[in-house]
């Protein structure tokens, strides 16, 4: 329960940092890869909603992680590359894992910390995040994601 508090603590600091408008844009996750010795839940929705300040976009939603569990997830991250079709930013922020954090070499409770290239081309996105520490050299996932409008 003291993980779930300060993972919400953290998803408020970054909506409050976010403008209090409606976010501009939805990310629906719909599965994932993993570079591994060892087997893992390829199916993985969830939804993700983001906030795209001057520099900086905020990101937070809930999806089935790898485990087979429900997680949690907020970032924060950067365009490297923004074209009318394509970007390519790179992000950090934290994600619950109720239950596996310790499978992960950094983790507080059942927090851990997240980072990553996403890249998304019109409406297909996907996310590149480095392994785990113990078990996974490369996690991708994938899905598609609408502009909200302004």
């Amino acid at each position: 329960m003291k993980s779930f508090r300060i993972f919400a603590f953290l998803v408020g600091l970054l909506s409050a940092t976010a403008s209090f408008a409606g976010p501009d844009r939805v990310w629906i996750t719909l599965g994932s890869a993993h570079i591994s010795d060892q087997d893992f839940e390829q199916v993985n929705p969830g939804v993700f909603l983001t906030w795209e300040g001057e520099r900086l976009g905020y990101t937070a939603g809930a999806f089935r992680n790898s485990y087979g569990g429900f997680s949690l997830a907020a970032t924060v991250g950067v365009p490297i590359i923004y074209q009318d079709d394509f970007e390519a930013s790179l992000f950090a922020g934290v994600a619950s894992y109720p239950g596996y954090a310790d499978r992960f070499r950094y983790s507080s409770g059942d927090i851990v910390p997240i980072a990553g290239l996403s890249l998304r081309y019109r409406s297909f996105f996907a996310q590149l995040f480095p392994g785990n520490g113990n078990s996974v050299s490369l996690t991708a996932s994938f899905g598609v994601t609408f502009d909200l409008g302004e």
